[in-house]
């Protein structure tokens, strides 16, 4: 069965996606300049509007399930790094937001790893986005 990706659904992905882009980009770089802190607006703008669509994604019973309560976890550890960040707490600051990020990662690999959600069903679609339950292959069109 092929998932529908829903506008929301999509926001999540590109918004996550987004995540681990710039979550990368920040570790590989100097911390501490103008661009450090406009890439870390970006991120955290990224992870809060991927949290909070995470919310309106629920579980096939649809309730909310483990996933969400590490969404809250995660909302909570991006605040108290901005807030580390402005009080001027580097350490704190790196240790949050590293934190977070390895979150994000561990989410990524968690999604990755269950065949049936949305994300490892688009890789085995020849068609990529489906709203449709019917799956075609190209081997059945060839």
């Amino acid at each position: 069965m092929t998932l529908a990706w829903t506008p929301l659904i999509i926001l999540h992905v590109v918004c996550a996606g987004y995540g681990v882009v710039f979550g990368i980009i920040q570790l590989g770089r100097r911390k501490g300049d103008r661009p450090h802190r406009i890439l870390g607006w970006i991120w955290v703008i990224a992870m809060a509007l991927a949290i909070a669509s995470s919310f309106g994604i629920l579980t096939m019973t649809g309730t909310f399930g483990v996933l969400h309560g590490l969404s809250l976890f995660t909302a909570c550890t991006v605040a108290l790094g901005v807030i580390q960040a402005r009080r001027g707490r580097m350490s704190s600051h790196r240790a949050f937001m590293a934190g977070s990020f390895l979150g994000l990662i561990g989410a990524l690999v968690g999604v990755l790893a269950v065949p049936t959600r949305r994300v490892p069903q688009l890789a085995n679609t020849s068609r990529g986005f489906s709203s449709s339950s019917s799956r075609s292959s190209l081997h059945q069109r060839w």
